[in-house]
C-alpha cells in the first residue's frame, strides 16, 4: 500500500516514459510529470428540495497527502461541474411509453453526460500538453518541462454507476487518438 502517489510503481513508470520521449526543439529543461488526481462527489445542497451539484476536483499527486488533507491548504481545485439531467427528460420518456421505469436509459444518459464533460476537459490544449509537455516556472523559480499525467479518479456513491474501467480506457483511447473521437 502506497501513501504517496509519487512513490508508486505507476508514477515511476510514467516518469521513465517521459524521460524516454524524444526531445523536441533540443529542449534541455528538466522533464517532470504533474500527477493529476481527480475526485468527485455528488452533493445534496439543501436540507429540503432536490438541489444537487456534482463537482470534479483536482489534486496534484506531486504533493503529500498530508498537505491535501488540510482544508486551508488551497490544494483542492474545482475544475468542472457535471450538471444533473433535467427532470423534463424523465417526463419526456414517460410520454413516449407506458413503461415508467427508465433507470437504465437515464443511467446511460448520465454516463454519456459524464464522458462529454471529460471530452471538454481533455481538449486539444490538454492533449498537446500531455504529449509534448509545457514549460512552467515552478514554485522554486526553476523552469521545467512538465508533462501532465492522469493517475486517479476517485468517486463516491452516485458516481459508482459510471463505469470506471470504461472511463479509464476511453480517456486512454482519446489521448492516443490525439483528441479525435472514435
Amino acid at each position: 500500500l502506497y501513501d504517496k502517489l509519487y512513490t508508486s510503481d505507476a508514477w515511476h513508470t510514467a516518469h521513465d516514459d517521459v524521460q524516454k520521449q524524444r526531445r523536441e526543439d533540443d529542449c534541455t529543461l528538466e522533464r517532470v510529470i504533474a500527477g493529476l488526481m481527480f475526485w468527485s462527489d455528488s452533493t445534496h445542497l439543501t436540507q429540503f428540495g432536490h438541489a444537487t451539484v456534482w463537482p470534479v476536483y483536482l489534486f496534484f499527486g506531486n504533493l503529500s497527502k498530508y498537505k491535501h488533507a488540510s482544508a486551508s491548504s488551497g490544494l483542492c481545485h474545482p475544475v468542472a461541474f457535471i450538471p444533473s439531467l433535467p427532470e423534463s427528460l424523465g417526463k419526456f420518456l414517460n410520454g413516449l411509453t407506458k413503461r415508467k421505469n427508465h433507470a437504465n436509459l437515464l443511467a446511460h444518459c448520465k454516463r454519456k453526460l459524464f464522458h462529454a464533460i471529460w471530452g471538454i476537459m481533455l481538449d486539444n490544449e490538454f492533449i498537446e500538453a500531455y504529449r509534448s509537455g509545457i514549460v512552467i516556472a515552478c514554485h522554486d523559480g526553476v523552469l521545467r518541462h512538465v508533462y501532465p499525467r492522469i493517475f486517479t479518479y476517485s468517486a463516491d456513491y452516485p458516481e459508482k454507476y459510471v463505469k470506471v474501467e470504461q472511463f479509464h480506457s476511453s480517456i486512454h483511447r482519446y489521448i492516443c487518438a490525439g483528441g479525435q473521437r472514435r
